[in-house]
């Protein structure tokens, strides 16, 4: 009976573990933004309001993203640059863009990188 006890105690623990090592995620590897670039296999171009031609807008949008093990992006925010009229069309271009998997180790990995979206308006 006591044996018992111990298999069901220990097994309960190890099942502990095992979920509790299946729910942590690692944080994203830091690559370079130039390689990264080099593994785009999808871009989707923003589409911005028709009023954007007529708002100033210096310089692109600088985006931090990160991308899953698949290379879709999983999260994406905006550092810096263009006006609020570009960036929300900026940014949800880019939450649809692609990249070919990252490997460490011969292990796909989430990474972490920027991406830099020049502003082209047609007047």
């Amino acid at each position: 009976m006591i044996r018992s006890k111990h298999v069901v105690a220990f097994t309960t623990v190890a099942l502990i573990a095992v979920s509790l090592t299946a729910g942590q995620q690692s944080s994203p590897t830091r690559v370079s933004d130039s390689d990264q670039e080099k593994k785009a296999v999808k871009k989707v171009e923003p589409v911005y309001p028709d009023n954007a031609q007529f708002v100033p807008v210096r310089g692109p949008v600088i985006l931090e993203v990160v991308a899953n093990e698949k290379g879709q992006v999983v999260e994406a925010k905006i550092v810096k640059g263009g006006n609020p009229v570009v960036q929300k069309p900026v940014l949800d271009a880019v939450k649809q863009w692609r990249y070919s998997p990252t490997y460490v180790d011969g292990k796909a990995v989430s990474v972490k990188f920027r991406v830099t979206v020049p502003i082209v308006l047609k007047k």
